[in-house]
């Protein structure tokens, strides 16, 4: 026979198992949510690492081009009608290549002072028939960034599909901006 003590001390017993049951569940909930979050700030610092150092690879490509590209200078500096569109297309071709072996860049223009044409790597067109052409003003006007810009609405052409991008911009050649500047647009991904 089962005592009577045994009988009140089983309920108690019952609520010490649940009340151990539910601190574990919980201790376990709280170890595994700071876990998470360790793990989730470790890949976003690695995401981040990541970035960084595919937009400094970006910054190093433009000062490569801008400081050794032949075509480029040459494209800028002849005055032979030829020559200029002969250069004009071996420029658009290089900006074409980096575009391409560089997935996280939208598009790259040249945009020349002197005559106000804009080139790119798919187009070469005057600044006001440019679909950038008000970012152009902008930065005609002295408003020059000195890192990347923030994100702004892209497009080449009136009829493209607008895509968020945000710039870096170097003059050209990059100390005097005598000639214009080389934007390089980067695609925004939220």
């Amino acid at each position: 026979m089962v005592s009577q003590n045994a009988v009140l001390v089983f309920p108690d017993f019952l609520c010490v198992i649940a009340v151990i049951f539910l601190i574990s569940t919980f201790m376990i909930h709280e170890t595994s949510q700071k876990q998470s979050l360790k793990t989730n700030a470790a890949f976003a610092n690695y995401v981040l690492a990541i970035l960084e150092q595919s937009f400094k690879a970006i910054d190093g490509t433009m000062i490569k081009e801008i400081d050794q590209n032949e075509s480029l200078q040459e494209y800028l500096y002849t005055s032979d009608t030829f020559k200029r569109y002969y250069y004009a297309n071996k420029v658009s071709d290089n900006f074409n290549n980096v575009v391409i072996n560089n997935k996280l860049l939208n598009s790259i223009y040249l945009y020349n002072f002197e005559d106000q044409s804009v080139l790119s790597s798919t187009i070469s067109t005057k600044a006001d028939s440019f679909g950038d052409e008000p970012f152009i003003r902008q930065l005609q006007k002295g408003d020059f960034p000195k890192g990347w810009t923030n994100t702004r609405m892209y497009h080449e052409l009136e009829y493209d599909k607008p895509a968020e991008v945000f710039s870096l911009v170097k003059p050209f050649p990059l100390f005097t901006a005598e000639k214009g500047f080389i934007a390089y647009n980067t695609q925004y991904l939220p």
